[in-house]
């Protein structure tokens, strides 16, 4: 009987009744036997496994790559510029419509991201939250500092709008005058007396012209002595170019203005006098016409007192000059000494009704042997005929 049994089981394992399965194998050692290992030939493959961005099911789920542990962020370009957005979905590839780049700061314009061309438009075009920081139709402006419009062309700066200070001309030949720009008028100014041709065509230029003014009111441009800077004087001409000869007050000075002549001439030496010369008992008149040249003229006659070699005994003089809208009559008395060398010395005159006070001074060296100008001082009062 025993031997029989032990014949059977030697039979029933000769038969291979005891094999154990394949789906009970562990083949790559990873823990996982067949039946629950989806790539049992593949250690890193199993349920266990971290699932990565290799087109493999690492874990075992029956989805490839799903939820992979190096997954990528990737972000949805709605406006198609390759620039994303903040609709943010993550994948081991960019799913369609995605990119990997979130700078889009307006995903709805297709003009607007980081790799757009800022311009002056104030919309931040290239995403740098300046609207136009790096703008490239900027405008070139220049540094005007006299304020004429006209700007320096060695003074510039790039910039979206006018900075202050700045325009877009840059033709100034000297921003430090406002006078002077390639706008500036200049007329001719023969007599140079700074005043220009009021009659005259301007040019323009931005440098100086020789001859030439800015100014344009001279009534008379062959006399220096005729333009707007001038006093009115009586003499029936417009001095000062206001459009009127004179004044109603020129007529009330003309007539000839009469009365006694005194001069005298001292040589001194600090307080000490050393030489003195009088001449005295004189006369004088003055003729006032605004018709002559010059309006003023007149005679003066003394006689000398004194013992000093070289005067004559009657000595004259002559006076010319100018009378003023005030009354004051200023010229030039030219006065003969006699046998000594004459001297011309400035007077004043100052009209006031019918009466007029003459006072004059001046330096005169009779001769290379004076030491220091002698002092001169002539006087007279005035009466109009």
């Amino acid at each position: 009987m025993r031997t029989l049994l032990l014949s059977v089981v030697l039979l029933a394992a000769c038969n291979g009744e005891g094999d154990v399965s394949d789906d009970a194998v562990d083949a790559d050692s990873d823990g996982f036997v067949a039946a629950d290992d989806c790539d049992d030939a593949n250690a890193e493959v199993n349920p266990d496994a971290t699932e990565v961005c290799n087109g493999v099911d690492d874990d075992c789920n029956d989805v490839v790559d799903d939820d992979a542990f190096d997954a990528t962020a990737f972000y949805e370009d709605a406006d198609a510029d390759r620039f994303g957005g903040s609709t943010t979905v993550t994948a081991c590839e960019a799913p369609n419509g995605y990119v990997s780049d979130d700078g889009d700061c307006d995903d709805s314009n297709g003009d607007i991201n980081p790799g757009a061309d800022e311009l002056c438009d104030s919309a931040d075009l290239d995403c740098d939250g300046n609207a136009i920081a790096g703008a490239t139709d900027t405008t070139s402006f220049y540094a005007d500092s006299d304020s004429d419009g006209f700007g320096d062309p060695n003074d510039s700066q790039e910039a979206c709008s006018a900075p202050t200070g700045f325009v877009t001309d840059d033709t100034d030949c000297d921003d430090t005058d406002p006078l002077l720009n390639p706008n500036t008028e200049w007329y001719p100014d023969m007599d140079r007396d700074g005043f220009g041709n009021e009659n005259s065509t301007p040019t323009l230029s931005c440098e100086r012209l020789v001859s030439a003014s800015t100014d344009n009111t001279d009534c008379n441009d062959l006399n220096n002595q005729v333009n707007p800077g001038e006093q009115e004087v009586c003499d029936n001409a417009d001095n000062d170019c206001d459009g009127f000869a004179d004044d109603l007050f020129c007529v009330l000075y003309e007539g000839t203005w009469e009365g006694g002549f005194q001069l005298g001439a001292v040589e001194a030496a600090g307080s000490i006098v050393v030489n003195n010369m009088q001449c005295t008992g004189g006369q004088m008149a003055l003729v006032v016409d605004l018709d002559a040249d010059p309006v003023v003229q007149g005679t003066a006659s003394c006689t000398y007192s004194g013992g000093l070699g070289g005067f004559g005994a009657t000595q004259t003089g002559l006076f010319s000059g100018e009378v003023g809208l005030n009354g004051v009559i200023t010229g030039q008395y030219t006065h003969d000494y006699g046998r000594n060398p004459s001297d011309t010395y400035d007077y004043e005159v100052e009209l006031v009704g019918s009466v007029g006070a003459l006072v004059g001074d001046g330096g005169y060296r009779p001769s290379s042997f004076s030491a220091v100008d002698w002092q001169v001082d002539f006087s007279s009062t005035l009466d109009q005929d």
